[in-house]
């Protein structure tokens, strides 16, 4: 063979190599599609997400994996088109797009709190994003209205209330009772039979000689069981914390061998800080965690999260089960500062 046709045979290797390597791969919502008829969900996502970084298995098509999710909502597989959905925004979390289409798809099925978490990471990345804007201003009007609806289902009962404010020293004429029995009839015109808010002094419309009932005790308060992510603090070679993080490095545990040694630093999450290790060689991405009870979360990686909410409305601990068994607890920082 001439040299002329070694190079040229060369040259055209040369240039099919990308080719070929490109066709090698598959696109994330063929992969996610096939995975849904075929029951392998949770085993496609998590190769998903440890193909992410290097991007050798799988190309990563955002609007392709977008539009099953939508498909799947249309065709009224709600729960699946959402883990979808979120699965997108965990693959592409720099993209306002992803975060505002699991955002309205959550708004859609009733989860205005999951909703108004992802549009307002979505304004995060894009402040300026008009759709994420309407939308986080329709999910808190969703989180009022029910409660101002059910304020119309109750009445001023003249005389507690008359008694209420000789308690604290203070009176109220009749006129003025009046006044306020008034602006408690117009709420009426919203009311829908949600379940009223208990208040004292009021009285459910239910007859013409009820009582005031006895002030209940004070409820737990709310805590924020809808956090999306744990967020992991790190910097562009994602093993070593950034800056803010590193000024907090706890130090290295586990046994010598490089395989096991971890660094463990703080963690910022929506319920308080936690104390976690990652692996000092692990090129690790942030967990997306996808509620699947009160307190209970699930990850890419086939985990399970099951936080631990104290009277204060906040987490004190989690406890982190990966897919092998493997259990972690995180305790929250503060006294002990400890990790076991």
């Amino acid at each position: 063979m001439s040299k002329i046709s070694l190079l040229s045979a060369l040259f055209v290797v040369v240039l099919l190599q990308p080719v070929m390597l490109l066709a090698a791969k598959t696109l994330a919502s063929e992969a996610i599609a096939t995975a849904i008829e075929n029951g392998t969900f949770r085993q496609v996502r998590q190769a998903l997400m440890m193909d992410l970084h290097q991007k050798q298995k799988y190309e990563f098509d955002e609007a392709g994996v977008e539009a099953l999710g939508l498909r799947l909502l249309g065709q009224g597989q709600t729960d699946t088109a959402i883990e979808v959905l979120q699965l997108n925004q965990a693959l592409h979390n720099e993209s306002p797009g992803a975060a505002i289409a699991v955002a309205d798809a959550c708004r859609k099925s009733g989860q205005s709190k999951v909703a108004r978490l992802y549009y307002e990471k979505a304004l995060d990345l894009d402040p300026g994003n008009q759709d994420a804007r309407r939308g986080l201003q329709g999910t808190a009007s969703e989180e009022v209205d029910p409660m101002m609806e059910a304020m119309g289902d109750w009445e001023l009962d003249p005389e507690a209330m008359q008694e209420s404010m000789a308690q604290m020293g203070m009176e109220m004429s009749p006129e003025q009772m009046e006044e306020m029995q008034e602006a408690m009839a117009r709420l009426q015109q919203m009311q829908d039979g949600s379940e009223p808010i208990e208040a004292p002094g009021l009285t459910r419309r239910s007859s013409s000689t009820s009582k005031a009932r006895e002030p209940s005790a004070p409820a737990e308060p709310a805590h924020e069981s809808e956090f999306c992510e744990v967020l992991h603090r790190f910097n562009s070679d994602k093993k070593i914390p950034d800056a803010v993080v590193r000024a907090r490095f706890e130090g290295e545990y586990g046994a010598a061998s490089d395989a096991d040694r971890r660094r463990t630093w703080n963690v910022e999450t929506a319920c308080g800080e936690f104390l976690l290790a990652v692996p000092l060689w692990a090129d690790v991405s942030p967990p997306i965690l996808i509620q699947k009870g009160e307190n209970r979360f699930e990850d890419g990686m086939g985990g399970s999260w099951n936080f631990e909410i104290g009277g204060d409305g906040k987490a004190r601990a989690v406890t982190q089960t990966s897919q092998d068994g493997t259990t972690t607890k995180m305790k929250r920082l503060g006294s002990p500062r400890s990790f076991d």
